[in-house]
């Protein structure tokens, strides 16, 4: 494989590569770069936090005192951290990076917040579903976020009853989940609500529950069909409309590519994903080999989030000294908070992610990221213009001109290019 190819396949679908990965992937052709990313399999995660198992409190809220509640707090407060550092180390340490990637990707389709779940334990159990299912089949996904426990706190499925339906829920299905704007109507989620009804969780375990003494078994019109039905039925009408492979096709078509397909694209790759039963890998080779994502003008083209950008530069040069905390902290200051995303449209995207502030803000980090980098085999092994194209997709603003490696690595970071992807 060409080398800039094998880097721009690498960079749209990792959190960061190394070098030896860079080799490994020239050593073979495109088709089988392709082939091995997508047939990659959940790997082990690190490992998991201790608290996992431990209950934030045994007394409902109401039943604790005011101390009692500033100690769960304070308990919430540093297992929120501590889980944001357990996701950051998972995406420096995975061997499997597409997967990390799609995980990331799902977790901003799919939004759910930490700051209103409450409950670090069912954030962790969502992030292991969209691992577990990362180049699955979206439609098992669909199905099991439904009655994901993070998620039905979130949208407030768990407060939707037949004498006052919540729509929270409904809505998003149909316009962030599925089909889209446009292509439903109000009645269509008030009866999309109406069938979700009676959906709860058993509050000591976190898991589904459903309790048919608040569920509206009443007629209802959906999408054109009637029948007195339930969540999922729901679910399964929306997926059997095919504008619901098309709209999730070109979101992540987008994601990969930065650009939006154009309509004989979106209408093939929207029918291969529909024909395949919503089978993920078969829509990830489609867009990997298609002729917008190899096309080398499309190469530096997107801006690298920055979860890419921390977790990358840590897990290229493999440092291990720079304390996870700060990573956390730094991302949360350029807009991405893993697990706290600001809204249920998820993440910014793209050009997005650069401000004036933040691109500085980018530059600072990069530059003491630098100093952490005391030495590595890579970078005394291969020569300067090796490692400008390892780490550049495109030529550097400003060409490094010092002799010492590590001048030259400063530069290199702290450029524009690093930005990008």
């Amino acid at each position: 494989m060409d080398f800039d190819e094998a880097r721009h396949l690498l960079s749209r679908t990792s959190f960061g590569f190394r070098w030896d990965e860079l080799e490994a992937m020239r050593s073979i052709s495109y088709t089988e770069g392709v082939e091995r990313l997508i047939s990659s399999v959940p790997s082990r995660t690190v490992e998991a936090p201790q608290w996992l198992a431990k209950p934030l409190r045994v007394k409902r809220w109401k039943e604790l005192s005011a101390a009692e509640r500033e100690v769960v707090k304070r308990e919430r407060r540093r297992r929120s951290l501590e889980l944001k550092v357990w996701w950051y180390r998972q995406m420096i340490a995975s061997d499997r990076q597409l997967v990390e990637w799609m995980t990331r990707f799902w977790h901003g389709h799919f939004t759910s917040e930490l700051k209103k779940v409450k409950w670090p334990g069912l954030m962790f159990r969502q992030n292991r579903l969209f691992r577990e299912h990362a180049l699955g089949n979206f439609k098992t996904l669909l199905h099991a976020v439904a009655k994901d426990g993070a998620m039905m706190i979130y949208l407030d499925t768990v407060r939707n009853r037949k004498n006052h339906p919540n729509e929270n829920f409904a809505r998003e299905l149909l316009e962030l989940f599925t089909l889209g704007e446009g292509h439903y109507s109000e009645n269509d989620i008030k009866n999309a609500a109406r069938a979700f009804t009676g959906w709860g969780l058993d509050r000591r375990t976190g898991t589904f529950r459903f309790r048919s003494k608040h569920h509206d078994d009443g007629m209802k019109i959906f999408l054109g069909e009637k029948g007195r039905f339930g969540g999922e039925e729901i679910i399964d009408i929306v997926l059997r409309r095919p504008q619901t492979a098309r709209f999730v096709s070109v979101k992540l078509f987008v994601a990969l590519t930065g650009t939006y397909p154009e309509k004989t694209i979106e209408n093939r790759l929207g029918e291969l994903f529909y024909r395949s039963g919503y089978e993920i890998r078969p829509l990830l080779r489609a867009i990997l080999l298609s002729d917008p994502f190899r096309d080398p003008a499309n190469r530096g083209a997107m801006v690298k989030s920055p979860a890419e950008l921390i977790a990358g530069t840590l897990r290229s040069f493999s440092i291990g000294k720079l304390p996870l905390e700060k990573a956390v902290r730094m991302g949360r200051v350029l807009g991405e908070d893993l697990f706290d995303p600001p809204g249920v449209e998820g993440f910014a995207q793209n050009r997005e992610w650069i401000t004036g502030d933040t691109l500085l803000l980018r530059q600072t980090l990069m530059r003491k990221t630098a100093g952490k980098i005391a030495s590595s085999d890579t970078l005394e092994s291969h020569g300067p213009e090796e490692i400008r194209r390892w780490l550049l997709p495109v030529d550097p603003a400003v060409t490094p001109k010092s002799v010492s490696t590590r001048r030259r690595l400063e530069a290199i970071l702290t450029d524009p290019a690093y930005q990008l992807k």
